[in-house]
């Protein structure tokens, strides 16, 4: 009989979607207490009422990184007290042979300190790498000043004397502070926690830091942009929708766009906005845009570009398109690249290429029967490379009770 847990306690920076982990993590608390599962939502911030109906919460009532000082900030960084005392008086309180610890987000408020705290519950520690930052100091294995993806071994010598973070050197000497004090409290757990990754080519990227125990693979769960398949074939604009980073490929997408000549419309927000209007004149800016309204515009959607410049570790876009009958036009880092492609619902550029980009969008615009068939296929086959929520959730409390078998 498969053991069930008696209760799951998340561990998460934020109480409020500011991303895609926090998103996951509010969902999986609301999901399980809905199955009937005791869960307390650890959370770093101050939450602005319940994360969840019929959901404990205990909040230390912290910043993030960025809105405290440097002193503070780098201080709290790398091991916040707070959050380890108090965590540790849950633990003494409240732990049960059946309680299952699953952290999520713990770099910008949490820090390092909550694995340190975790030591003497290690056997029942589910640690979910929403990116890579368990491994990799800047979190994504990217090299922001070359604009290259990084082979370097996590740590090492030639990562530490490389400056690859978009701030300064300083702050990624921080940051290898950070991954310092992470390896050391991680390394209180003594055998490795049960580690969640969203894509099976994050596996690798993890070893090269020394994960290799017990590591599954669950793919984040979509839910699609719209209620019906859209006819992509009788479209004629190409979106962009997410965060307007350099790093997830703004800056490549509004030059090929404008090289092109076609239709192009932006949702989101991000620090290269101020750019766009320049770079970009012929597209439509619309600003971040709630979900009932991104569904509604996308309607219109021939495509949808998600031009990433690193090996992100999944692309909640690629899913959300995809099983909405929309084609995607996907860098070839990313890792769902090939999925997306050898199922025909896409097609893949040269990551960083504004040229090749640019030419991948003039023949997509200019060819209803590939379009017609990528919105097919993507509409027939977009679930295979994601879950429904619910069996997102089934998967997660497989592993929560391959952990309490393990513990036992």
């Amino acid at each position: 009989m498969v053991k069930q847990a008696d209760r799951v306690v998340l561990l998460n920076d934020f109480s409020v979607a500011r991303g895609g982990a926090t998103t996951l993590a509010l969902s999986l608390a609301g999901r399980l207490a809905r199955r009937g599962v005791p869960v307390t939502y650890f959370t770093g911030d101050t939450p602005e009422g319940p994360v969840a109906e019929g959901v404990e919460t205990v909040a230390i009532g912290s910043d993030a990184l960025l809105k405290r000082g440097p002193v503070r900030a780098a201080a709290t960084g790398l091991h916040n007290r707070h959050s380890a005392a108090r965590l540790r008086a849950w633990i003494a309180a409240h732990d049960t042979p059946g309680t299952v610890y699953h952290v999520h987000g713990w770099s910008q408020i949490l820090s390092p300190s909550i694995f340190g705290a975790l030591g003497p519950v290690r056997a029942r520690v589910v640690i979910h790498a929403h990116d890579y930052f368990l491994a990799c100091p800047n979190g994504v294995y990217y090299d922001f000043r070359s604009g290259e993806n990084c082979d370097r071994t996590p740590l090492s010598a030639g990562c530490i004397a490389r400056n690859c973070d978009k701030r300064s050197y300083g702050h990624k000497l921080f940051r290898v502070a950070r991954g310092t004090s992470l390896a050391v409290n991680i390394g209180k757990l003594q055998d490795r926690p049960q580690i969640i990754v969203l894509h099976e080519k994050m596996r690798p990227l993890l070893a090269r830091a020394g994960y290799d125990g017990a590591v599954h693979t669950v793919s984040n769960p979509a839910t699609p942009f719209t209620a019906q398949p859209v006819d992509a074939a009788r479209n004629r604009v190409f979106f962009y929708v997410g965060q307007l980073l350099s790093y997830k490929g703004i800056l490549e997408f509004a030059t090929a766009v404008e090289r092109s000549g076609v239709r192009a419309e932006i949702l989101g927000t991000g620090e290269e906005a101020d750019k766009l209007p320049a770079l970009c004149p012929s597209a439509r800016l619309h600003g971040w845009t709630s979900r009932a309204d991104l569904g509604r515009i996308l309607t219109r959607a021939r495509a949808i570009v998600v031009p990433s410049r690193g090996m992100e570790s999944y692309g909640m876009v690629v899913a959300e398109a995809v099983t909405s009958g929309i084609p995607v036009i996907i860098s070839d880092a990313m890792n769902l690249a090939g999925e997306v492609t050898s199922r025909g619902m896409g097609v893949a550029f040269r990551a960083g290429d504004a040229a090749d980009l640019a030419q991948t969008l003039v023949r997509v615009a200019g060819d209803d029967a590939l379009v017609r068939d990528m919105s097919t296929a993507a509409a027939a086959r977009g679930w295979e490379i994601t879950h429904t929520p619910e069996a997102w959730v089934d998967g997660i409390c497989a592993i929560y009770a391959h952990a309490l078998e393990e513990a036992a």
